[in-house]
């Protein structure tokens, strides 16, 4: 069976989390919240999770596996993501940038984002998070 559908959900298990850290390369704690993005079959597709430092939250990890899917995914995750914040009473997080990713830096610019400072190797942006749709979707 083709999975045909992916979904967006809080992760809620240790499999959930060992799926994260095995992608990032990373074993450090992830910060609430992570979101994962799954197919219908449980493939694991990519996940969004928090920084948080004293009261500033910041998007920490966005990461997917590679294929045609990734760019979609990646959207999908920030707006599940955002849609946990703003439901927390979330008003502004924050993100950065590397200098070395310029296709990012160029669809961060695309959508009429505004740096709001910059450092020796990073871009950081604000944002307020957005209520967006639901979070599971068809084909992506």
């Amino acid at each position: 069976m083709k999975p045909l559908r992916t979904i967006y959900r809080l992760a809620d298990s240790e499999a959930d989390y060992a799926a994260c850290r095995q992608l990032s390369g990373r074993y450090e704690a992830l910060d609430w919240p992570v979101i994962i993005a799954e197919r219908d079959d449980r493939t694991f597709l990519g996940f969004a999770s928090a920084n948080l430092t004293g009261d500033i939250v910041q998007l920490g990890h966005l990461l997917t596996t590679a294929g045609p899917h990734a760019p979609t995914v990646c959207l999908r995750l920030v707006e599940a993501w955002e849609n946990v914040l703003a439901a927390a009473g979330v008003q502004e997080y924050f993100f950065g940038v590397e200098h070395d990713n310029p296709r990012l830096l160029t669809l961060v610019e695309q959508l009429a984002m505004r740096p709001y400072s910059e450092l020796e190797h990073v871009t950081w942006y604000k944002r307020s998070p957005q209520r967006i749709g639901g979070t599971e979707h068809g084909r992506s």
